[in-house]
């Protein structure tokens, strides 16, 4: 597993989920009639969703606080607890993976975690619309939307 050199500070994000994206970039991903529901006291963390409805593209980016071991959790769990695992490219110059429990890429789903420090990561699943499932890549464009995320947090340290 990659070192993160240069650890971001998540805190902002962790009270405003929402941020994580700009509405220029949500309209960029998703189009303008896209919607956010924060829910900052998520289970699993910190989380902002944006869609329009199930049939259409949705982005959820979570900020997880269940493991203070950072990505390096994933890799030490691949083997035993994900049915599909992949080193993605660096993430506005922070290590990335896409991984599942199951793979659901042919149904359009990807999830990639991105490590901002050794204990924080966050999460981005992206859900492609009906009519891109098998014409695009989920984990490209969660990855695509990972980078965008990746620097928006960047611009806050």
């Amino acid at each position: 597993m990659p070192p993160v050199d240069r650890p971001l500070n998540i805190d902002d994000f962790l009270r405003s989920p929402c941020a994580a994206l700009t509405k220029q970039q949500i309209d960029a991903f998703l189009g303008p009639s896209a919607t956010a529901k924060p829910d900052p006291a998520a289970s699993t963390g910190p989380d902002c969703r944006w869609g329009t409805d199930m049939r259409h593209a949705r982005i959820y980016v979570i900020f997880p606080r269940v493991s203070e071991r950072g990505l390096a959790a994933v890799y030490q769990n691949h083997d035993e607890k994900y049915d599909f695992f992949r080193e993605m490219p660096l993430a506005a110059g922070y290590p990335s993976v896409a991984y599942g429990v199951t793979d659901n890429r042919g149904e359009g789903e990807c999830t990639v975690r991105v490590g901002v420090s050794d204990r924080d990561t966050v999460d981005i699943t992206l859900y492609l619309s009906d009519n891109k499932v098998g014409q695009l890549d989920p984990c490209e464009a969660a990855h695509e939307v990972a980078t965008a995320v990746v620097g928006n947090i960047k611009a806050r340290n």
